[in-house]
């Protein structure tokens, strides 16, 4: 009887381990690829300890250019999703999909965006402004529910949170930026990636580049801007932290225009700058620039 019975319990014990390592299983994190770093930061913040995020294009990279690595096909074949930005930017990963022959699903995290249309098709820096960045939330909370749906309720509160923090940036500088002239709201950019945060706060920022990180001048020959920095009495210059200085520092010395500090523009720069600490970034250096033409106008 005494022998019966502990045979009975190793059974039992032995099942309830298996048990609890098919769970564990079961419960693993969602394996999520992302064409950037700037998507794996929300779909982090959104998803929490229930997700493992692998950016293909990683820190200080550019959204523009793709070079594709064994590892990545490896990662796009074992992955659960696939989150892209979409807006012409990132067709590359549709192609990697293809060939990796993975099954996960593909979704556009900027759907809820009302895309601003180019001459040359679609500025797809959506990321620059808080307001757009909302969006990514949505299409990212919404992408990790139908991945994850037991999973919903977590993720839905996650991205709540995340919604309150990246809503009161948004508005604390709208609030800021409404107090600078409208004379005073206009500034030269290294490329054209600032164009949903122009549109969201009503600025004017014109650029030296176009839209991709390729040496063609947004706005004409270099002459042409010089004489368009002169004309619009634009004072200060963005530089970003991912393009050649020199050109920006040519423009400075012909116009009188100062520069006015670094911007992110496609990708976070390191692992201690978070998506929101991006956006703060940019905002809170925009807005001293600006402001300093209000002081410069006034001498």
């Amino acid at each position: 009887m005494e022998i019966r019975s502990f045979k009975t319990l190793l059974w039992l014990g032995t099942a309830l381990l298996l048990s609890a390592a098919s769970a564990a299983g079961e419960c693993r994190p969602l394996e999520v690829v992302t064409s950037g770093t700037i998507i794996a930061d929300i779909a982090k913040n959104v998803g929490g300890d229930n997700v493992s995020v692998h950016p293909l294009i990683g820190f200080g990279g550019e959204m523009h250019f793709y070079t594709e690595k064994p590892s990545d096909l490896k990662l796009v074949a074992k992955a659960d999703l696939i989150l892209k930005n979409c807006l012409e930017l990132d067709p590359w990963l549709d192609r990697l999909a293809k060939a990796s022959g993975t099954r996960a699903r593909s979704v556009c995290v900027t759907d809820g965006i009302t895309p601003i249309k180019l001459a040359a098709g679609t500025d797809p820096h959506a990321w620059n402004s808080p307001y757009s960045a909302l969006s990514y939330v949505d299409g990212t909370e919404k992408a990790l529910s139908a991945a994850a749906p037991d999973l919903a309720g977590v993720f839905a509160e996650n991205a709540a949170k995340y919604r309150e923090q990246i809503s009161a940036l948004a508005e604390s500088y709208r609030e800021k930026f409404s107090s600078i002239p409208e004379e005073s709201r206009k500034a030269l950019t290294s490329h054209a990636a600032f164009g949903y945060l122009a549109r969201d706060y009503s600025l004017d920022l014109k650029s030296i580049h176009g839209t991709g990180d390729d040496a063609e001048e947004g706005a004409g020959s270099v002459s042409k801007i010089i004489r368009e920095v002169k004309k619009s009495g634009i004072r200060v210059i963005f530089l970003e932290t991912m393009h050649d200085p020199r050109l920006a520092h040519t423009i400075e010395r012909e116009t009188g225009a100062k520069a006015a500090g670094e911007l992110y523009s496609d990708s976070l720069p390191d692992g201690s700058v978070s998506y929101v600490g991006y956006l703060s970034h940019n905002l809170s250096t925009v807005l001293a620039g600006l402001k300093s033409q209000i002081s410069a106008g006034s001498k």
